[in-house]
């Protein structure tokens, strides 16, 4: 459009302050060095129109009362109007707006036009002469007699035609696009309520054990999710995934793989028809054999990385094995930070290679997080990464904070340190503390 702007000059008569002319600017060019057949072109009239007609944009000008002075074709195909209906009209009434049409008022008068973000745009372009670019208004319009929803986004020019004060609005029809996008939304905000009911709901006031978490999704949907599942009196299983990728594709991914992690699927407990007991839980190893199996890479053309614990709430026992996941760590009570290596590569190679499989001791006052590498990656505006230094940092400094508070002060250092940039990535952050 910024073309058609800067080389469209054909000469007409001086403007004699009528409407009802073609969409074109009748300004000469003055001291333009250019070919004549350039020049001829650009002065043609026929060609104008002709161009102008065919461009899938609506165009109108308008002064500064919105009163239209010229349209193309496509201004007339989308409100179902002549050209007659429209030029010498105020814009509100020729087009159909809905306040003008239902108060029975003339464009610039209704209950709506102070908030009118189209007319608010024009003043601006005539008073400071500041195009306006790709602005989007929901309105609705009388078209064929009807009340029609539509979504336009428009931009604004400022130019002389007949000598006189004008702009060029240029209007483009998004609503099938703007309606699928909100359907979409929608969908994801209810799919991102599915995704959070699958995070932790225990209680801190868990006799053997506290537990606080943080969850920052990047998106309204996330690839992350984490949970603690009860296997048995005295054993929990303790996950956190990181599914590749964001949006609809990884959650639906998310909430399959969560459900496998329930003791009825099969995987964390090995016959959950048999009496619960411990020799009927299955290993951390145990559990990432069989979901490297269920999610071959080829089938989902997603990976995912996680880290599953077995946690035993009377001794302390924790058994442990990661899949290409950020390494858990135990904050000792003493401050010192012991990360747990044992593990294999990430979920989704069909099986090629063992998960080794790891123990600790836990004692009264020690504590274990899980994270992503959302936090780890996380950018400030210079390019620098949060960082796993940085992290321990927070958690040493941290440790004599009540849990719930740690967890919390940890994500708010995070924010500080990117200056509340949104996340690049899903954020995770899970804290248990044993006794």
């Amino acid at each position: 459009m910024a073309f058609l702007l800067l080389v469209v000059r054909p000469v007409e008569a001086p403007y004699s302050g009528g409407v009802g002319h073609k969409l074109t600017d009748p300004e000469n060019m003055k001291g333009q060095n250019m070919s004549l057949e350039i020049s001829e072109l650009k002065e043609s009239n026929d060609f104008l129109n002709v161009l102008l007609d065919h461009i899938t944009s609506a165009v109108f000008i308008s002064d500064k009362h919105m009163r239209i002075h010229s349209v193309n074709n496509a201004l007339q195909t989308l409100f179902y109007k002549d050209e007659n209906q429209i030029i010498g009209n105020l814009y509100g009434n020729a087009v159909g707006c809905a306040f003008a049409i239902l108060e029975g008022k003339p464009c610039g008068s209704t209950s709506h036009c102070s908030e009118c973000l189209l007319r608010s745009s024009l003043f601006r372009t005539f008073t400071e002469k500041i195009p306006t670019y790709r602005e989007t208004i929901k309105r609705e319009f009388y078209i064929d007699g009807k009340p029609v929803l539509k979504y336009l986004r428009y931009s604004t020019k400022y130019i002389k035609y007949h000598g006189a004060e004008m702009v060029l609005i240029i209007v483009d029809d998004i609503t099938e696009i703007e309606t699928q996008r909100v359907k979409l939304t929608e969908d994801l905000h209810a799919a991102a309520e599915i995704q959070r009911s699958l995070l932790p709901i225990l209680s801190n006031d868990t006799d053997s054990f506290q537990v606080a978490w943080q969850f920052l999704p990047c998106q309204e949907i996330g690839g992350d999710i984490f949970n603690l599942v009860q296997l048995d009196q005295d054993h929990w299983g303790i996950y956190m995934l990181d599914v590749s990728g964001h949006g609809v594709p990884s959650a639906m991914m998310v909430v399959s793989i969560a459900q496998e992690l329930q003791p009825y699927a099969g995987h964390v407990v090995k016959d959950p028809g048999r009496p619960v007991l411990s020799g009927n839980i299955a290993s951390p190893a145990e559990v990432l054999q069989a979901l490297d199996l269920e999610y071959p890479l080829e089938r989902f053309n997603h990976y995912f990385t996680i880290s599953y614990l077995v946690f035993n709430t009377k001794t302390g026992q924790l058994r442990y094995s990661s899949a290409g996941h950020p390494r858990p760590v135990i904050l000792r009570s003493s401050g010192e930070i012991e990360e747990l290596e044992e593990g294999g590569t990430v979920i989704g190679m069909d099986g090629i290679a063992p998960f080794r499989e790891g123990e600790r001791q836990l004692q009264r006052g020690d504590r274990l997080f899980l994270y992503t590498d959302g936090i780890t990656e996380y950018e400030n505006r210079e390019g620098e990464f949060f960082g796993k230094g940085r992290l321990y940092q927070e958690l040493d400094s941290l440790r004599r904070e009540p849990l719930d508070n740690l967890v919390r002060k940890v994500i708010a250092s995070l924010q500080r340190f990117g200056q509340h940039r949104e996340p690049q990535d899903d954020i995770s952050l899970l804290g248990l503390q044993f006794g």
